[in-house]
């Protein structure tokens, strides 16, 4: 419960006063929530701001919340202040139950049974009553006491089920050591096994496929377009610069990238923020306004005109820019898809896994990110609280599908829980790691690809192991019988079984879990029909690392003209979505190579 914070500040008699949220009483409107993690101790809202429930719907982008709307315990207040009444409290609210919807998954979650025991709980009563049956025999047989000593420790020997006992532990231990090498930690044994099983898999958006925070994805100066002045870069750079809002930090992080170093300019005066709507300032004598386009029309001199947003991609939000009182600039904002992410889903869905989205974030946004990463649209499930991603989990389940889950938030820590195996993202929250059965120490999807296709493997080495240890001891023990094997010679098999599974276990050290796709050639871009988006696969040289893909991935999402970009490590290659009436192939390729990279 590290989301809910310990005390409250509280308005009594016009006074504030730091409070324990467990003395709030519900439907008493004297708690505020300051600009820190955690804000929100108890459900409900009085007033106005901009709020981060990211941690409960995966929307990365700050919503508005006025007089009358509710607000969640867990949330976080960006920008602005507010009052809100506790309408529940305790173990009522969304976070709480959040956090018992875990804890009830996670104790009705069933281990899986190890095949290994079921054979040795059979086969070694059995090797006791052979035993015993061989001595008999011999005895029957009317051969000395001495004589039935030797079939019978010889049986013994050869039976003796240490095969059997390492078969499953050695893989296991070789498997959770690879993995873990790779970034991969298994907390619980089993989930490697039930990994190898998974039919489908559902993934977070926000935070997992995608960056998890706003970037500027779109631009178009005004009002001729081309690349923005870097007087409009300074003066919006200057008044963002004062305000809390993550929009605000996005559109300074590009202003500074854009402007690559020329941003610099005279400070913000007058500075004036209106929650939820935008910022006003004065920049060298020049009025800047900056926020949605609804606000930035209300401030545009008479006579001037802000185009619609109909450039502006559906997944993105829509912000604009006018220096006084002309239009300057239209943006929009929306949260980039992790380099290499379409790459994984295709691996996933190579290995006969189905992948699917489910995010709290809103349908466009989800659909955007859908086709980006190559997962079909039937399969995006948008607007999911954690309720609905648990009930998801359940009803795939239901239907007799192995499902897995993969996410970072609190919002998914429930259908972590639930799901046949979760996967949590290192960078994500504590609750989503201890519900987890795997956590991945870099938000890759390729490493899920990884987990599964090394659980695969590792069940085809166990049953191997197995049908080698039983088998040996069936084809040995009527040998041993009849008293044609020495028991010294019986104990050098029987210690041989057992190297010979560990060896076959050892084999998982090596070779490719997930083996690397051929390099392709350029896709040349066909010729596009008016209006329509042209794409091409440029083959990049000289990457190594996820923060050369992000180099080479920001420096292409700079041109104007540029709507997607994907840039996937290994092969080595960037493919791009653009307009070809604002950029063409040579342009891109002289991005990259300013970038410090090669296009072949």
């Amino acid at each position: 419960m590290a989301l809910a914070p310990a005390t409250a500040t509280v308005l009594r008699d016009g006074e504030e006063r730091e409070t324990p949220v467990e003395a709030l009483a519900r439907g008493r409107p004297d708690s505020t929530a300051p600009r820190r993690p955690g804000a929100g101790g108890r459900d409900g809202a009085l007033g106005e701001a901009a709020v981060n429930e990211a941690a409960l719907t995966g929307e990365p982008i700050p919503a508005r919340r006025k007089p009358g709307d509710a607000l969640a315990a867990g949330a976080v207040v960006e920008e602005g202040s507010l009052v809100f009444e506790a309408t529940r409290v305790g173990r009522e609210t969304s976070l709480a139950q959040t956090v018992l919807a875990v804890e009830q998954a996670l104790g009705t979650k069933a281990e899986s049974q190890r095949l290994a025991d079921r054979i040795s709980g059979i086969f070694v009563p059995g090797v006791i009553l052979i035993a015993l049956a061989t001595g008999l025999g011999w005895l029957l047989a009317g051969q000395p006491f001495e004589a039935a000593v030797g079939p019978v420790l010889s049986v013994l020997l050869i039976a003796c089920p240490c095969a059997l006992g390492l078969a499953t532990p050695t893989v296991v231990m070789v498997a959770s050591g690879r993995a873990a090498r790779a970034g991969i930690l298994v907390s619980r044994a089993a989930a490697l096994e039930r990994a190898g099983r998974l039919d489908v898999l559902l993934c977070d958006k926000t935070g997992t496929l995608t960056e998890g925070r706003p970037e500027v994805v779109f631009f178009k100066a005004l009002p001729g377009g081309g690349e923005p002045d870097p007087r409009v870069l300074a003066a919006l750079r200057a008044v963002e610069r004062p305000s809390e809002h993550p929009v605000a930090r996005a559109i300074v992080r590009w202003c500074e990238a854009r402007a690559a170093g020329r941003a610099d300019g005279p400070e913000a005066e007058r500075f004036e923020s209106f929650s939820g709507r935008g910022v006003k300032a004065l920049v060298g004598g020049v009025t800047v306004v900056a926020g949605s386009p609804a606000f930035v029309r209300e401030h545009l001199a008479a006579g001037e005109r802000l185009p619609d947003e109909a450039d502006v991609p559906d997944a993105a939000t829509a912000a604009a820019a006018a220096l006084d009182g002309k239009p300057a600039l239209l943006l929009g904002l929306g949260d980039r898809l992790r380099p290499g992410t379409a790459e994984a889903a295709r691996a996933l869905e190579a290995l006969g896994v189905e992948v699917h989205l489910a995010t709290g974030d809103r349908a466009p946004a989800a659909r955007a990110a859908a086709r980006e990463a190559g997962i079909a649209a039937e399969r995006v499930h948008a607007g999911l609280r954690p309720e609905d991603k648990l009930a998801l989990v359940e009803k795939l389940r239901g239907a007799g599908r192995r499902v897995g889950m993969v996410g970072d938030g609190i919002n998914d820590a429930s259908a972590l829980a639930a799901a046949e195996v979760g996967f949590a993202v290192g960078s994500g929250t504590g609750i989503a790691m201890q519900a987890a059965d795997i956590t991945l120490k870099t938000p890759d999807l390729a490493k899920v690809a990884e987990a599964i296709a090394l659980a695969r493997a590792s069940r085809r080495v166990i049953l191997q192991n197995l049908g080698w240890a039983f088998g040996y001891n069936v084809l040995a023990i009527p040998v041993a019988a009849a008293g044609a094997l020495n028991p010294m010679l019986a104990a050098a098999a029987m210690s041989f079984s057992s190297v010979s599974v560990v060896a076959n276990a050892l084999r998982l050290r090596r070779g490719k879990a997930v083996p690397e796709p051929a390099p392709r050639a350029e896709e040349p871009a066909r010729a596009p029909a008016a209006g329509e988006m042209a794409s091409l696969t440029l083959p990049v040289e000289g990457m190594s690392c996820g923060h050369c893909t992000r180099t080479v991935t920001d420096a292409l999402r700079a041109l104007d003209g540029v709507r997607e970009v994907s840039v996937v490590l290994k092969p080595g290659e960037a493919r791009v979505a653009f307009d070809p009436a604002r950029v063409d192939r040579a342009r891109l390729a002289e991005a990259v190579r300013k970038a410090g990279f090669k296009v072949s």
